[in-house]
């Protein structure tokens, strides 16, 4: 009998706690509210004329490599100029104070300001003659412009005899350098594997992630990261980077692939890999590629930059959508709390290129008019309820789907051509009884490869 009291009693407590918990759940979820950008200023001053040169991004378009920072209590804005050195310029006084010379025998992709004695500049190299150079393309210089230029050697230890390692160093123009104690951290050349899970693929093992240590020159690959999820007739590819990083909360690599809702947190140090989760709530996981052979356009989506702002701990998580099967560009902004909690999410978020986090600010930077401008923006949480504003973005989608779909039937070469020819005679109700019907599948095209080839086809053939 006492058996059977104690029973009911756990019984009738974990049906309490289950419906405790799936109320907390509701609550949280109902409080979720909408956030969007806000414009907080815009500084715009002429280029310093009493130096020479002009920015990078002058010459290089959507190469807004830059950096902020406060050097001894100056607000400064750091950009290559000329190719040939780092200046400095104090934003309030609009002039640029100091500068540093670097290599003028490269193209700088990027550059990061640690501190005064610890300045990373990333240079580019020919990647099909590289071996012409030196196989280095990273210098370490300080305030000074004294410094060295990084060589490094390859800890190749235990890697199997199918391991194929590539090199250089990939560092991305659009997004700041990682660094964790002096540690540069960084993909490697992965962007011409091909298809994810192709036959080729799983006959090789990739590193995909390493470290760079300037004091033991040393670079470390892990062999814990893999490309996830991914196994016999499984296939994804893109022609967008297929992984992005930043630092975590614990001030550790974050891996997004470009695929996967799965965000991947490295140490380094033990070479062991803890997962989180973080999807959008737009849409649905992104489906692998019809085929081995299936163009990348053919992805519905795919995961983009990962960042988080340390300032107000909360990240940011981008996804693309694939114009051709929406007809349109859209991007998708996920944010989370430190602890991967979803807290909201946004449609075409007004942010773009390059840009840093620094305490409630946003900033960026480019160049135009022969004029600097710095951007100052910040996130700001609405009373919207978050579930509505979802619900009219999945509107806005469908509605586009919908339309290319009315726009043009589709139909595959096993089809019913009849349809098409439905689709035609009331679309063109003069057409001649005797014509001959072309059909061109052009499945996973992007739209301007579609207006290209119909120009193609009206200057060679009468329609």
């Amino acid at each position: 009998m006492k058996n059977l009291v104690f029973i009911l009693i756990s019984f009738s407590l974990f049906f309490i706690l289950s419906c405790c918990n799936k109320n907390v759940s509701k609550v949280k979820n109902e409080d979720l509210k909408v956030y969007q950008i806000e414009d907080v200023k815009l500084v715009s001053f002429p280029l310093d004329s009493t130096k020479n040169g002009k920015p990078l991004d002058a010459e290089m378009f959507f190469n807004r490599v830059f950096d902020y920072c406060y050097i001894d209590n100056i607000e400064t804005l750091i950009i290559p100029i000329n190719r040939d050195r780092l200046a400095f310029y104090d934003i309030n006084s609009q002039k640029e104070y100091h500068s540093i010379k670097i290599a003028k025998n490269r193209d700088i992709i990027n550059f990061s300001f640690v501190n005064k004695d610890s300045i990373f500049v990333f240079y580019d190299i020919d990647i099909l003659n590289y071996d012409r150079y030196e196989p280095v393309y990273m210098h370490l210089i300080d305030y000074d412009g004294n410094g060295k230029v990084c060589e490094y050697y390859l800890d190749t230890l235990n890697f199997e005899e199918n391991t194929d390692l590539r090199l250089p160093f990939v560092v991305d123009t659009d997004l700041q350098p990682t660094i964790i104690n002096g540690n540069v951290f960084f993909t490697t050349q992965i962007s011409n594997i091909g298809t994810i899970g192709s036959s080729d693929y799983l006959k090789k093992h990739f590193p995909l992630f390493a470290y760079y240590n300037p004091k033991t020159e040393n670079i470390k690959f892990s062999k814990s990261i893999n490309f996830p999820h991914i196994k016999e007739n499984v296939f994804y590819n893109t022609y967008f980077r297929k992984i992005r990083y930043c630092l975590s909360s614990n001030n550790l690599p974050l891996l997004r692939f470009f695929y996967s809702s799965t965000l991947y947190e490295w140490d380094y140090i033990n070479d062991k890999v803890s997962s989180h989760t973080l999807n959008s709530r737009v849409i649905d996981s992104i489906k692998p590629l019809p085929n081995e052979n299936s163009l990348p356009q053919s992805l519905e989506a795919v995961y983009g930059s990962i960042l988080y702002d340390k300032y107000n701990e909360m990240y940011y998580s981008f996804v693309h959508l694939n114009e051709v099967v929406y007809g349109n560009y859209y991007t998708l902004l996920i944010l989370a709390d430190k602890d991967f909690n979803y807290l909201g999410e946004m449609l075409n978020p007004n942010l773009g290129g390059n840009f840093e986090f620094y305490e409630d600010n946003i900033i960026s930077y480019y160049y135009s008019n022969d004029s600097i401008h710095v951007s100052y923006q910040t996130l700001k949480k609405t009373d919207k309820p978050l579930q509505p504003y979802l619900d009219s973005i999945k509107g806005v989608l469908d509605n586009q789907i919908e339309k290319i779909k009315s726009n043009m039937p589709r139909i595959d070469k096993s089809g019913n051509e009849n349809i098409l020819h439905a689709y035609i005679k009331s679309k063109f109700p003069n057409i001649e009884k005797d014509y001959v019907l072309l059909t061109l599948y052009t499945n996973g095209s992007c739209p301007s490869c579609l207006i290209n080839k119909n120009k193609r086809l009206i200057k060679i053939m009468k329609f």
